[in-house]
């Protein structure tokens, strides 16, 4: 055998040893899987629990309330008396009832303005059948726009909501109001 050939057969055994001590490595030590983090809803409650919400965005403020106990039915209160759109309602609580956020991380107080939420771009007051009522704070989207980030009763914990939220709460008044009532207003 020539020089050049031994040489190619025991690279080639030793990639064959170390591809082989490899393979068996991942089976004794296998790699970790990241665990899957099971977050909660952003409010543990039933729908039926919310009574009324406000929403403060672009410096507008809209209020609404709930018709009955048992009914799904609800209708502004301000900045006008008007039955509202059932679908857009139902959207919204949907989301704050059933939506679990894609991550959530803590951060100091002073930290709060990288994300928006020293002065939040929206925020929603829930008001529950108990007397309790919480607080959703939206700041800044992230780099690609498709999350929020969100703060719920001001604590330092960031949660990070898709931006379908943003979507559900900044409507122009109109949109919010039943067809019925556009005409009325519109009349």
């Amino acid at each position: 055998m020539t020089g050049l050939q031994r040489r190619t057969i025991v690279c080639l055994l030793t990639a064959i040893f170390c591809g082989g001590l490899a393979i068996a490595l991942s089976h004794i030590f296998p790699t970790p899987v990241a665990e899957s983090v099971d977050f909660h809803p952003l409010f543990s409650i039933a729908e039926m629990q919310l009574i009324g919400f406000t929403i403060f965005v672009q410096g507008e403020t809209l209020d609404f309330e709930r018709q009955g106990t048992l009914d799904s039915s609800w209708r502004m209160v301000t900045p006008q008396t008007a039955p509202v759109s059932r679908v857009k309602i139902q959207h919204l609580i949907s989301l704050l009832t059933s939506h679990r956020p894609s991550k959530s991380f803590m951060v100091a107080s002073e930290n709060l303005v990288d994300y928006g939420l020293d002065a939040p771009f929206a925020s929603v007051i829930l008001k529950f059948n108990d007397g309790s009522v919480h607080r959703l704070a939206f700041g800044h989207n992230n780099y690609d726009q498709s999350k929020v980030y969100a703060r719920v009763d001001g604590t330092l914990e960031v949660r990070v909501l898709s931006s379908t939220f943003l979507e559900a709460v900044n409507r122009e008044l109109y949109e919010w109001l039943e067809t019925e009532a556009i005409a009325e207003i519109v009349i």
